[in-house]
């Protein structure tokens, strides 16, 4: 219940931010960097070595998930492909029109590590 909680709060809060976003200024498979509605930089930074997500916003650091144990940043643009429903795939910041996102959290449990399910999203940016 704490997974599920932790992975809602986050996803909500990439889905306000990357629908509000001016435009995207840089991009890899673990961060993302942004000009949000009021021309100040966003950025969001997967740390693989400490397992969080962060979200940095003016002088603001959130930790957006803790214990991840994967995530992926991916750009699309925002035609879908035929048959499959799914968008194409960009690698040119101009093109991307919508974010991917897959991760996975991990938590012990009786000294066992298990994995939280793959938590997937697709966030169609609005401008």
């Amino acid at each position: 219940m704490d997974l599920d909680l932790g992975n809602r709060r986050a996803l909500d809060q990439m889905t306000k931010d990357f629908r509000s976003v001016t435009s995207l200024t840089n991009f890899s498979s673990n961060s993302l960097n942004f000009v949000d509605y009021d021309g100040q930089p966003l950025t969001y930074v997967f740390d693989p070595t400490n397992s969080v997500l962060t979200r940095y916003r003016q002088s603001r650091t959130n930790i957006l998930l803790r214990k991840c144990s994967r995530l992926q940043f991916a750009m699309n643009m925002r035609n879908m492909s035929n048959g499959t429903f799914l968008f194409f795939p960009t690698t040119n910041t101009f093109e991307c029109k919508a974010i991917s996102v897959d991760w996975a959290c991990n938590r012990k449990v009786l000294g066992v590590s298990t994995e939280d399910q793959p938590q997937t999203a697709t966030i169609v940016l609005r401008n």
